[in-house]
Parts: structure tokens; sequence; C-alpha cells
């Protein structure tokens, strides 16, 4: 992999250059803003010939020009070049290559993610989860058990319940440390999560999905896509990206679009949403990838301005891994509830040990849950969760994170009913 550099005086200019150049595959390495406007380094793919070094004395080598009567010499082994020879440079073609496999590394598992998606006839056995069901709840304690005291408060602070969520839920039934005043503090619980009424890819329109760096954006859109092409076909969907502030970021999703057929549009230059949606509006659905940031980025002003729409209106789903701690939870959600955030995704809850945080998330800011997503495999791991559901799974997640004594003999069997 060589590289090559471009100076220009804005991000409009440069892109211009390198698509002309490079083509629109072209893969960023890295930019920043020099005094004359910004720097942009690509990778190149072709090897570029290496000119011969004339040195100026033993003592110090140089590299010196080439005349315009000089022949160069080719070398019988072609090597990529470097943009320079100083140790900053070196050093920062090893970033590159590194960001690059690690680039690699991602999309050649999304690929592997996207081969398990079953054909179309086998629809009906990947995706009919429609409306998963819970005939029964287990209670956290056998009837032979006597909690007392403060024991239903820690046990909702194990669950990484909000301490407030857990005073409300704790308040009718003050006093009581019973079995059937611990399923009432349950089942209370599952009257306050909302939940979305109908599925979110079933209406038509725009959804714009929003989250921190590593929550689980992409492959989310790339269940979903799955999701849709299995129950209405490929010809009525269409991908966006607007990521183009982070290296290799509309690859992935050009990639998986090659995959479901699906056609994928990246924004570029001064191409606004509102006027890829004007292009799009043949599709009945369009799902939108954003980039990852925070307010303290300095991208961060600018991609909001590429998100604004004012002749579409785009619903706004926010995807919350189940990883993160509260705080993180409730700081990604502040940082995008400004522009209004109508449904929440819990991501990667097949890695959490617990579900208290974002479900706290869910209760105290009435956001209505769309799905959750629990494994890798794109067509069988994302699923809509009704609130009976979600609060089987926190409760099932906490029991196996507890040690025997808050159990007598055998450990309850909870979730024996659930339906995922």
């Amino acid at each position: 992999m060589g590289m090559k550099r471009y100076l220009a005086a804005n991000m409009q200019q440069a892109l211009r250059q390198i698509r002309e150049e490079l083509g629109a595959d072209a893969v960023i390495l890295s930019t920043q803003k020099t005094a004359a406007g910004v720097e942009v380094i690509c990778s190149v793919d072709e090897p570029v010939v290496e000119t011969p070094a004339v040195a100026a004395s033993p003592a110090t080598p140089r590299t010196s020009p080439l005349r315009a009567t000089d022949t160069p010499r080719v070398s019988e082994k072609p090597r990529v070049v470097a943009s320079g020879d100083s140790d900053a440079m070196l050093k920062q073609k090893r970033e590159n290559d590194r960001a690059m496999q690690a680039m690699r590394d991602e999309i050649s598992q999304l690929r592997s993610l996207i081969s398990e998606i079953p054909r179309r006839s086998d629809a009906p056995k990947a995706v009919v989860m429609e409306k998963p069901t819970v005939t029964r709840i287990e209670t956290a304690v056998p009837a032979t058990a006597s909690p007392a005291g403060n024991v239903f408060r820690q046990r909702l602070a194990e669950m990484g319940l909000e301490s407030d969520l857990s005073e409300r839920l704790l308040t009718p039934v003050a006093g009581k440390a019973d079995e059937k005043s611990w399923q009432w503090v349950m089942g209370g619980l599952c009257k306050q999560v909302p939940v979305l009424a109908d599925e979110l890819i079933d209406v038509p329109g725009a959804i714009l999905f929003l989250g921190a760096t590593g929550a689980g954006k992409t492959t989310t859109i790339a269940k979903l896509a799955a999701r849709y092409v299995l129950k209405h076909g490929a010809d009525s969907l269409a991908l966006v990206t607007t990521d183009r502030f982070r290296m290799g970021g509309a690859q992935q999703l050009q990639m998986l679009g090659r995959l479901l057929r699906v056609p994928v549009v990246a924004i570029e230059g001064k191409d606004a949403l509102d006027d890829v949606l004007d292009r799009l509006s043949d599709k009945k659905l369009v799902l939108v990838d954003t980039a990852g940031m925070t307010p303290s980025d300095a991208s961060w002003a600018e991609q909001n301005a590429l998100l604004t729409t004012r002749r579409h209106r785009v619903r706004r789903c926010l995807v919350v891994p189940a990883t993160s701690q509260l705080q993180v939870i409730k700081a990604s959600y502040k940082a995008f509830k400004a522009g209004g955030v109508q449904a929440c995704i819990i991501s990667k809850i097949d890695e959490a040990v617990s579900l208290g945080e974002a479900i706290s998330l869910l209760v105290s800011e009435r956001l209505p849950l769309a799905y959750v997503g629990d494994g890798q495999q794109i067509a069988a791991n994302i699923h809509r969760f009704n609130a009976r559901t979600l609060v089987m799974r926190l409760m099932k997640m906490w029991q196996d994170n507890q040690s025997d004594k808050h159990f007598t003999g055998e450990k309850a069997q909870y979730g024996q009913d659930l339906v995922i």
C-alpha cells in the first residue's frame, strides 16, 4: 500500500481531487488542518516506481531532484515509497497500516456475518418473532427464603437500575420483604418500560441511526436491512451513509449493499441529507448510518448540519450498547436529544452483565424500545421484545451473576418460557 498526500483549501476541493485521480472508492487514511487549508493522505494501491537516490556526500546522503534531461532508472523490483523519509512519516505510515488492517478485519467480520443470511424462502424461520410473549415470570426468591431490610433495594442496584427508579418501584411495598412483594416490584417495572407499538422497519420513511462510536450502529443497520429484505424484498430499500469523517466508514455499508443487492449512497461534497432523500423518493424505506461522535469532536457541528432535513421527516433512533455504564448511556442520549429521538435499540446484550442501565434510560426518558440485538448472526440476532420479555432477561442476567447465597438448593430456572 502506498500513500499520496493532497493539499487543498478545504475538504470539498480535496475530495474532488481524490475522486478525479483515484476514483470514488479511494480510501482516506488521515486528514488534518493546515495553515493553507487541509491535508488529506490517501492509500494508493498501485506501487510507485522508485527513482534512484543521488548522494550529496558519503557522510550526508540525500536524494537530489531530477532534472528535465535526466532519465530515471527503474529498479528491478519496484517498491512503495513513503511520502518522506523522516521518522515522523515512517511512524505515521505504520499507524495508517495498522488502521487499514483493523478496517479490513472489521469488513471481513461483517462479510462473514452477512453470509449467514438465509434465503428468502427461509424468512419465516429467521424473523417471525413479531410479538414475543412470556407466560410466566419466576421470582428471584424461592418461597422458603425470607429477605429482610434493604434486600430488595440491593437487588435492584445489582441489576443496574437507577436509584430514583428503584425507589419508585419499592414505594408500594415499603416495609414488606416477601415473595409476593418482589413479584409486585418486577411487575411494576414491566408497566413502566415503554415499547414501540409498530415495528420500526414496517413504517415507510427514513430512519437515522445515532449513537457513540462502537455502539453497533452499522451492525444494527445490517441486521435490520437483512430483516427487511427477507420480509419485503430488496427493491424498496436503500442505505445511506453520512460517515465521511472516519476512515473506512462508508466501505462497510457499501459492502453490505452489494451483498444484499441494495443501493448505497454516500453523502459527499455539498450534498445534504435532504438532497439524497429526494433522489431516493422511490424507496419505501431508507436506513441512514452516521459517524459515531460526541459534542467534543471537531466535526460534530458539521455532521449535525449535514443531518438537518427540511423537506423530509426523518425518524431518529438511538443505538445504546448494554455494555455501557449508566452515565455513558445518559451522556449519549443527552448529546442527541436536541434533534429529537423517537426510539431506542439496545445492542450487545449478549456481551453485557446487566440491562438495568439501558432500562433506566428507557423509563426515565420515556424512550420506546424498538429492538434488542443479542448476537452476531445478521438475520437471527435482532428481536422485538415486549416489556415482560425485557424484564425477564434483566432478572436472568442478575441471577447468573449472583452467588448461591441468594438461593436454596438448585437455582431457580428463569426465562424457561422466554421467547427470544
